[in-house]
């Protein structure tokens, strides 16, 4: 023979493997000795080693030993493996990114509350923050705390079914003309989310803000929202918009209670 032949433990030591990985391999139908001698030894060529790296490229990938022999029997169809593999994997690190940001967003929300001063009217530039916004088709009135969770239930059921799960509700943005009656024109959400059909990409804007942060219950926020508004205005202000950020409560303790914190965020244009 003019090629060099290996025996099995060589070839095993060669590909960094045992023996009966080897003989696996050939029960399968994977890898086939190139001489068996009158004492029933193998011998493989050297070059059956870019055989056996496949077979483990692909099982490391995720695939059964008989899909890898299907691949392995058909060109084209060994193309559509590789092809999926890498599609699969360009996938699940797109969704650890969005994990990844989810965190970051989480840590930087408990951070904000755990350093907060509280009932304190401040006014400060802020940068644009990129966010995804659902407007609703007919702004809603929301008067009471159960009005509030439907409205919250709504956008809760829609991120479920997208499965948006790294996607957070971060609050609502309210309709500065009709603050009295609690009029609620878009529920905002970080733009954490693999399927942004039924969202509108959006921006709290760079801007003068007036922010707030408030513990209270439901109708006691509704009561210093309002006065917050005339005590903005009468300083010369005019607002342009008004968030409600009301998310922190999901990251303490004070979950169960009746009172739960916010951050209120005055847009506001010089007059």
């Amino acid at each position: 023979m003019n090629v060099k032949l290996l025996k099995i433990g060589e070839f095993a030591k060669l590909c960094q493997t045992t023996k009966d990985t080897i003989l696996h391999y050939e029960k399968k139908g994977l890898l086939k000795a190139c001489f068996i001698d009158s004492n029933n030894y193998r011998y493989y060529a050297t070059s059956q080693y870019l055989i056996f790296d496949r077979i483990k490229l692909l099982q490391d990938a995720g695939y059964s030993l008989t899909d890898i022999k299907e691949a392995n029997s058909n060109e084209h169809c060994y193309s559509d493996y590789i092809g999926n593999t890498l599609l699969k994997i360009q996938n699940q690190i797109a969704k650890l990114k969005l994990k990844e940001n989810m965190l970051k967003q989480i840590l930087e929300l408990i951070n904000e509350i755990d350093q907060c001063k509280f009932d304190y009217l401040q006014f400060e530039y802020r940068e644009a923050k990129p966010i995804l916004s659902y407007p609703l088709i007919e702004p809603k009135k929301v008067n009471t705390v159960d009005d509030s969770i439907k409205l919250y239930k709504q956008i809760m059921e829609l991120i479920v079914t997208e499965q948006n799960h790294e996607q957070l509700v971060l609050g609502i943005e309210l309709d500065v003309n009709e603050l009295k009656n609690n009029t609620v024109t878009k529920i905002i959400c970080s733009n954490d989310a693999i399927n942004q059909q039924h969202f509108i990409q959006d921006t709290i804007d760079k801007a003068l803000y007036a922010v707030y942060y408030y513990i209270d219950d439901f109708k006691g926020h509704s009561n210093c929202i309002f006065k917050l508004k005339n005590q903005i205005e009468e300083q010369g202000y005019k607002i342009e918009k008004i968030y409600i950020i009301d998310i922190y409560s999901i990251f303490s303790n004070d979950l169960c209670e009746k009172s739960y914190k916010a951050k209120y965020l005055f847009k506001l244009q010089s007059s």
